[in-house]
């Protein structure tokens, strides 16, 4: 038998055994000191296959990098009036300070309202200030020419009053200076010059040079300008300056410094005369040194309402509050969230720290700030985490220690067990180390599931072996008699139900979540070692100390003890489960009729009960939620992970070559465009046709002004895929992206793009997609259902076959796994009660399949001790009865007690402030209660007691009970006929 072969190996080469896990547990010490590094800290679960946004993702990541930010972070200040003069100070002042700050690494770009407000003010000073002077000179041009023909004519009359020589006199001198000026300049000015001059010669009738020329101009210069000027802005300047000025003003460089400024203010539309003065009197030589700082100052003592350039509402509105009392500003980077550098730091988790530590050195008073985002809510979440393993570990160990000590009646019994599964719970730690650093990513709430877990299955196990060991030197056993027994016996049972357990947990490796993967793959290894400690180096141990693990009850203590107890069993001296089991043996019927009867709605609350995919919405009320919560209204929540979708395919968008859009294909992704914005689902939509939000006249951008198009085409450009064909589509929800109402919108989507698409003939050859974390999440939610299912048939057959080689049995398993399933039932029912109803919680999709999981695997423990302590009842000759009511005697106490240390490590994590790791908490310790305190007590008594003999057939050489007894009769039939 191969646990005789086992305890043989481990009560003879104990000292072998506990070197080797010594070695062991050395080597691993540096993987467990890093196990933190190698954990992510995430709110998305997502899957990977052939989902639509997957397909999306991937168009996004090869056409897309330039325009989709790998990580964002937003931090969301909140005042009276977040554009007051103390806020105003305090954003610039934080913007800076991150721009600035070299510890915050990865940086791609700091923005806020402060900084588009600067870039505007940038701009408009370098354009309206030397527009302003160009309007000077080309009014000294044309008004300065005349004046300058006109004061060469006058001194040709005064030397020789003949008016033809002085026409002659004064063109060449003016023409010589004509000749002087540069190139690109003198051409024109001659042509115009000469038209004058044509005007001048034919109105010599005209007495007065200053009228003649005045008349000159607006005839000879006015027709030059109509004729040999491109139709156009410079065309329009010229003509005003003509038909505005005269010959006074023309020259006079405070009129015409007026002039320039009254028709920029007009032509601009800027209305702050005293900021374009301001502005002119910088020229006519702009140094950016000094706009950069006139643009600085203009901005840090003016609200952006008040701005002398008025800011385009959408760009206003997508970073204040209509009320004016949010605002936001974005950080985003280079490196994605979940980045780890070679050291295990995380940078991006690290930069959330170091902003919020810069905005609480700095934040006003009234000043709220939350620093939200990916990043942020992973920080968060890594923060909870620690704090929550802070709590839970010693609440966990204490709940061991005190019922360890109360099973034991012992102060050092109970360090056993602990330290079995602190040398599982180290060696698991890394492993997941190495999964996490060299496979694929751990989620860190794997990491307190597995604690408690091996709390609570490996002092399971542990003490399951401790307790036989004990049974045995009561019953009168040497120290080595007992640990042989122990693992021969106890070693089968926890074998039994471990593999049940592990082949639980592995079965959720079938599925395409990562999280469910990679938590089934740890979880299942970490049995495996729990396992293996509990199997050899829990007995290794008791070979080296023996009873003295039972201070102070050793010694001759110890043997009235057993003595005692043996003599109670002998009086028929019962405690409580002997009478439960004698209870339920005698009402079998009654007890069954009476599971049945709860089973039924509980089951049909685990089979329809609405899940959620709102990880987010679980992880309490930390500065990122609230953050997120606090631009909900104003800005959508879904600002955070917007919906992203792709239009692609083999029309070119864009030609660089012509520097011209498409326009049909703009017009047909500007009518879906409009199809979305109109949901109610959706806070805004930007796109190429609305690249802030609001639709641009993109057909009239050949007849913009040169920095009007160029600013339009810059933001178009940022939805255009680098292949010219592809363009995206950023959709921002109100409500929070992994919410149900969200996530249920996606379909709805789709079929309205769908529909919108089908209508647009100029769309006919391109593929819409849909993508981003909630188009992610409801594409893998489409497959939760049958992934489950199959997860669920892979434990159940798993379970089943491991169950009836054991046993030998072919009803048992099935009872089993129906009991099973009776417990699952119960404490789903009742967590859905609990969280769904009473506390208005989320239901997460994964804890059904968790709860059935991990009770399926370990809840079966306790029906494995409990069978094979009735079959090893039955193999002594016992009756049905005798048997089962003896097992339940001697086991209930022990199941009991293991029942209450699981349910208690389970317990623990509802402290956690992560809901979802309370209802795990919750519902795990309860339905392990129900199973051992009810199932285990009362319905396996009452079940094993109406299947009688049948519950031990097997066919053939499977069948384990009475197959001895068959073919010891066969032989003596036999020794008869010889």
């Amino acid at each position: 038998m191969l646990f005789d072969k086992i305890a043989n190996f481990v009560t003879k080469r104990y000292k072998l055994v506990i070197v080797i896990w010594i070695a062991a547990l050395l080597i691993a010490v540096p993987a467990i000191l890093k196990v933190n590094e190698a954990v992510q800290y995430s709110s998305n679960f997502g899957a990977t296959g052939d989902y639509e946004s997957t397909k999306a993702q991937e168009v996004i990541d090869a056409n897309f990098q330039g325009s989709v930010a790998n990580g964002t972070m937003l931090i969301v200040i909140q005042a009276d009036n977040v554009t007051d003069a103390e806020v105003r100070a305090f954003v610039i002042a934080l913007e800076q300070s991150i721009r600035n700050d070299a510890d915050i690494k990865y940086k791609q770009d700091v923005s806020s309202i402060y900084t588009y407000s600067y870039v505007v003010m940038d701009q408009a000073i370098t354009q309206l200030g030397p527009g302003m002077h160009q309007i000077n000179s080309t009014a000294a041009l044309l008004w300065g020419i005349p004046a300058m023909h006109v004061q060469a004519w006058s001194t040709a009359m005064g030397s020789t009053p003949d008016p033809a020589a002085a026409d002659t006199a004064a063109y060449q001198a003016t023409m010589g200076y004509l000749s002087t000026l540069p190139e690109e300049t003198r051409q024109m000015a001659v042509g115009y010059y000469n038209a004058f001059a044509g005007a001048w010669n034919a109105s010599s009738s005209i007495s007065d040079p200053v009228a003649r020329a005045e008349n000159s101009v607006r005839t000879g210069g006015l027709s030059f300008i109509n004729t040999a000027v491109p139709e156009g802005e410079q065309r329009q300047l010229m003509v005003a300056i003509v038909t505005n000025l005269d010959f006074t003003t023309g020259i006079n460089p405070e009129a015409t410094k007026a002039f320039a400024i009254n028709t920029i203010a007009t032509t601009a539309g800027v209305t702050n005369t005293t900021f374009l003065g301001q502005v002119y009197d910088m020229g006519p030589n702009y140094d950016p040194a000094a706009v950069s700082a006139m643009a600085n100052a203009i901005v840090a003592a003016t609200p952006p309402s008040d701005l002398p350039v008025v800011l385009p509402e959408q760009l206003t509105s997508g970073f204040i509050s209509p009320n004016k009392q949010t605002m936001l500003m974005m950080v985003t980077f280079t490196q994605s969230t979940t980045y780890t550098e070679e050291d295990g730091t995380k940078p991006m988790m690290d930069n959330v720290v170091l902003v919020r530590d810069l905005i609480s050195s700095s934040r006003p008073d009234g000043v709220t700030a939350y620093v939200t985002g990916d990043a942020a809510i992973s920080q968060d979440m890594m923060e909870s985490s620690a704090d929550d393993m802070s709590m839970i570990e010693p609440i966990t160990i204490i709940i061991i220690v005190v019922l360890m000590g109360v099973l034991f009646r012992s102060v050092l019994a109970e360090f056993l067990p602990l330290g079995a599964v602190g040398v599982a719970v180290g060696l698991s730690q890394a492993v997941v180390f190495v999964i996490g650093s060299t496979f694929v990513q751990v989620d860190s709430m794997i990491l307190t599931l597995l604690f408690a877990i091996l709390m609570g299955v490996g002092t399971d196990y542990s003490i399951f072996v401790l307790t036989r060991y004990r049974e045995e030197r009561i019953r009168g056993a040497t120290r080595e008699q007992a640990v042989h027994t122990s693992v021969a016996w106890a070693g089968e049972s926890i074998v039994t139900s471990g593999a049940t357990v592990i082949i639980a947990f592995f079965a959720m490796t079938a599925s395409t979540f990562s999280f469910v993967q990679t938590m089934g793959l740890v979880l299942g290894i970490s049995i495996v070692i729990a396992l293996l400690v509990a199997l050899t180096l829990v007995p290794a141990v008791l070979m080296v100390v023996g009873n003295r693990l039972f201070w102070p009850n050793t010694g001759e203590r110890f043997k009235r003890f057993a003595a005692n107890m043996m003599e109670k069993k002998k009086a028929g001296n019962h405690g409580y489960f002997h009478r439960a089991a004698t209870f339920a043996t005698d009402h079998a019927v009654a007890v069954l009729l009476a599971a049945v009867l709860v089973s039924v709605p509980a089951t049909y609350i685990y089979l329809t009960q609405e899940t959620s995919f709102d990880f987010i919405g679980t992880m309490g009320d930390p500065e990122s939620i609230q953050g997120m919560n606090a631009m909900t209204d104003d800005f959508g929540a879904g600002m955070l992970m917007p919906t992203q979708i792709v239009i692609t395919g083999d029309t070119l968008v864009y030609d660089p070559d012509t520097g011209t859009y498409n326009a049909v294909y703009l017009d047909a992704i500007d009518n879906i465009t409009t199809a979305i914005a109109a949901n109610d689902n959706v806070q805004e939509v930007t796109g190429i046709t609305r690249p802030f939000g609001d639709l641009i006249d993109y057909r009239a951008l050949p007849t913009m002004s040169t920095e009007e198009r160029v600013q339009y085409m810059a933001g178009m450009n940022q939805s255009l895929g680098s292949d010219g064909k592809s363009v995206l589509l950023t959709v921002v929800l109100k409500e929070q992206p992994q919410k149900a109402s969200s996530v249920d919108f996606m379909p709805v989507l789709r079929q309205e793009l769908a529909d919108a698409k089908a209508a647009e003939p100029a769309l006919a050859d391109s593929t819409v997609l849909v993508g981003g974390s909630t188009a992610a999440l409801y594409d893998t939610s489409l497959d939760t259902s049958q992934q489950f299912t199959n997860i669920q048939i892979i434990v159940l057959v798993g379970i089943f076959v491991v169950l009836l080689i054991v046993l030998g049995s072919v009803l048992l398993p099935l009872f089993a796994i129906i009991s099973i399933a009776m417990s699952i039932s119960w404490a789903f029912a009742i967590t859905s009660l609990v969280f769904g109803t009473w506390l208005s919680l989320p239901i997460l999709w994964i804890v059904p399949l968790v709860l059935f999981v991990m009770l399926m695997g370990i809840g079966m423990d306790y029906n494995v001790f409990i069978l094979t302590r009735i079959r090893e009842e039955v193999h002594k000759g016992k009756d049905t009865k005798t048997a089962v009511v003896d097992a339940v005697d001697w086991t209930g106490g022990i199941i009991t007690a293991l029942a209450l240390i699981m349910a208690g490590t389970f317990g623990s994590i509802m402290i956690s402030s992560n809901a979802m790791l309370q209802e795990f908490g919750f519902a795990l310790a309860l339905a392990v209660l129900l199973d051992a305190m009810v199932v285990r007590t009362y319905i396996v008594p009452a079940a094993l007691m109406l299947m009688g003999k049948w519950a031990w057939w097997a066919p053939g050489r499977l069948q384990r009970v009475g197959r001895k007894e068959k073919m010891e009769a066969k032989s003596a039939e036999h020794e008869e006929s010889q």
